[in-house]
This record gives structure tokens, sequence and C-alpha cells, in this order.
């Protein structure tokens, strides 16, 4: 082909035309393709950067509840998290509630950081990173208080028996894997261990699952009514962790370092003497490698 200015001059001009249109639309389209420095910060980055850690939670007595008269967030697990603040340096917010079935979404949508706190169940550790244990709780059966018909816990996988669960939660995994033969009757995804027990209570099931702790605030409001039919015989075992979208390491990293700091000073176990005095056996206290 002949250099551009041997071209007639009709040629000329649609070629600087074509030339002009590429290089206006190469220039768009490298000022709208994000490069490798602008990529979304991840949740890590972000709350080490800033030192604001934002938690999702859930409200169940003694680990969470409301002070009605100064409106401020007391128990348990507020306790730990002022002592998490302090040994990470973090400003870690209570920032607001979210449903059980709400926190994958919670934390995708970056509305939150973290689940400040909930039980590390193997099938829901595929979906979230937990961090370590700052304690343990157990899980038994619970059925009315003039119930008689159960002898042993097998009795519990019979077919004329009915578990109160929530689909997908911990009440449902126990009943699939350990009472196959019983019948399930589900409640919504935000329904607490309170609407279980109540169900129980008023007839709809015979038998739900929970902690004793859990079961005992029940039982202060509704006295008379339900019981544990085989005490101090857990079903199940979880650890209280924090719970972060799957990939946070960095994260993850530091509470679990702060985690076990607290735990090897005993102040998670000076916490949980508090709780334990007015609900038994809520929470369990983690191993130390300093204590006997």
């Amino acid at each position: 082909l002949p250099p551009f200015p041997a071209y007639p001059a009709p040629m000329r001009y649609l070629l600087t035309i074509l030339v002009a249109v590429s290089a206006s639309l190469l220039t768009s389209y490298l000022s709208t393709t994000p490069s490798h420095s602008s990529a979304a910060e991840s949740t890590s980055s972000r709350v080490l950067r800033t030192g604001t850690l934002r938690c999702g939670y859930n409200f169940w007595e003694p680990a969470l509840t409301r002070n009605e008269s100064t409106g401020q967030l007391e128990g348990f697990y507020a306790d730990v998290i002022k002592l998490l603040s302090q040994e990470t340096g973090l400003n870690i917010q209570l920032h607001h509630v979210v449903d059980w079935g709400q926190v994958q979404a919670e934390l995708k949508s970056g509305k939150i950081d973290a689940m400040c706190a909930m039980w590390n169940t193997t099938t829901e550790s595929r979906i979230f990173l937990f961090t370590q244990p700052f304690s343990y709780q157990s899980v038994e059966a619970i059925g009315r208080q003039n119930e008689v018909k159960f002898k042993n816990i097998q009795d519990i996988n019979m077919p004329d028996v009915t578990i109160a669960i929530v689909d997908n939660a911990t009440q449902d995994f126990i009943a699939r894997d350990s009472f196959p033969q019983a019948k399930r009757i589900s409640v919504p995804n935000m329904a607490s261990n309170a609407d279980l027990m109540m169900d129980v209570a008023t007839g709809k099931a015979d038998i739900t699952f929970t902690n004793p702790g859990i079961f005992e605030g029940f039982n202060q409001h509704n006295p008379n009514q339900l019981k544990r039919l085989f005490p101090h015989t857990p079903l199940r075992l979880y650890g209280n962790s924090i719970a972060l979208s799957q990939g946070e390491y960095d994260l993850a990293n530091l509470l679990n370092v702060a985690i076990q700091h607290l735990i090897n000073r005993g102040e998670i176990d000076k916490l949980i003497d508090i709780y334990n005095a007015k609900y038994p056996e809520t929470f369990l206290k983690p191993t130390s490698t300093h204590q006997s």
C-alpha cells in the first residue's frame, strides 16, 4: 500500500475519522476498565486500615440483650467484644441486628464486617470463616414438663415424635442426623429458640433442641411448662465464634491471637463464671494451655 500522504483526499479524510474514533474508543475503554490497583478493597484491609470493625448481632439472653432503661447492649457477647476491642486496638462496634438466615447476605453486601457471634457448625463452615471459639455451648433435648414417654434419647427417633426446628439450622441438622425417623415441624428462619420452645409448650411439637442456659431464660419467664429431658447429656457441643466472609484470613488471624491471649489470661473464664451464676451451664469454658 502507498504511504498515507499518497492516498487520495477522500481516503485520507476517511482514515483520519477512523483513527480519531478508534483513539476515542480506546481512551474510553481504558478509563472505565478497573486496574489492579483500583480493585475492591478486602474487608480485612479496610478494617485494619480504618481501625473499625462493624459487627452484626442477634439477641438472646444472656449472650446479648438491650437494657430498656439505658438502651445499651449488655451480656456475655457484649463483654467479650469490649475485651477484644481493648486487646486488638480496633473499634469493634455492635452495629445492627441481623437475622440468622441473613448473615451471609449481610457480609457479602458489606453491611457488616463480621457476625459477633454464632455457633461454628460444620455445615456453616462451608459458608463462613470462623475464628477460634471463645467459649462453648452444649445442646440438649427439651420437652414438656409432664412428658413421660421419653425414657432414653433413642425414644426421640420415632415416627410419632415431632421436633420443632428452623430449616437449615442447628435443630434441623440434629434432627436429620440423629433422629431421622421423627417428624419435623419448621418455623421461619427469623424465629428464636423461644419460639421453638413455645411450640413444644403449646403442643405443636414434642421436642426441640437448645442450650440449657437458653432454656433457663425461657423457663424464668414461662415456669413449669418445659424441662430438660436428659440433663447433662448433650446432643452436640458447639463453639461460639466470630463469623467472617471466606478468605478474610488477615482479620481472622488478628482476632484469633487476641482471643487466645484473653483465654490464656483467664479473662474469658471470669466472664463465664459471672453469667453462669445466673444462667447455669449456658457457657462452657475454653481450654487454656496454661491451666491444668
